[in-house]
């Protein structure tokens, strides 16, 4: 007896379509950030001239003369001034560094997500004899007979 077999096509298609995330009061405070320079940087060279300048007092009568003290104070004073300048700068990269990383964080996070909006498909079946099926089942059942 022929076998009956199945010839089964199948065909489905996907939509896909963007959605926009919705904005959260988290990634507004995000979104509002700025980041700042170290606000004691000027203070702190502040303090350092003022220690600059007690440091010339001598209590125990020393003697210096008051063009030497003027010129240690002065280049000191520049020592001072670019330090605090280099320390400004340094933050200003900082602040760059983490603007930049907020903006990118942000720009993934609202990004448009590609999601799948639909999808159909179709099935059609066919069926047909199968010819090795057949000729597997006339070799069994020579088989049986001749063990018979």
């Amino acid at each position: 007896m022929p076998k009956q077999t199945s010839n089964t096509k199948t065909s489905s298609t996907a939509t896909y379509g963007q959605i926009q995330p919705q904005s959260n009061p988290y990634i507004d405070r995000f979104a509002n950030f700025e980041p700042q320079v170290d606000p004691t940087i000027g203070y702190r060279a502040g303090a350092a001239k003022r220690q600059l300048s007690q440091s010339f007092i001598n209590p125990l009568g020393g003697y210096s003369t008051p063009q030497r003290d003027e010129a240690i104070r002065r280049s000191m004073g520049r020592q001072i001034d670019e330090d605090a300048a280099m320390q400004s700068r340094a933050g200003m990269f900082d602040v760059n560094q983490q603007k930049m990383g907020q903006l990118g964080s942000l720009a993934a996070l609202m990004a448009p997500r590609l999601v799948q909006t639909g999808s159909s498909g179709t099935s059609q079946g066919a069926v047909g004899q199968n010819l090795f099926g057949n000729l597997l089942d006339v070799g069994l059942g020579a088989a049986s007979m001749a063990m018979s």
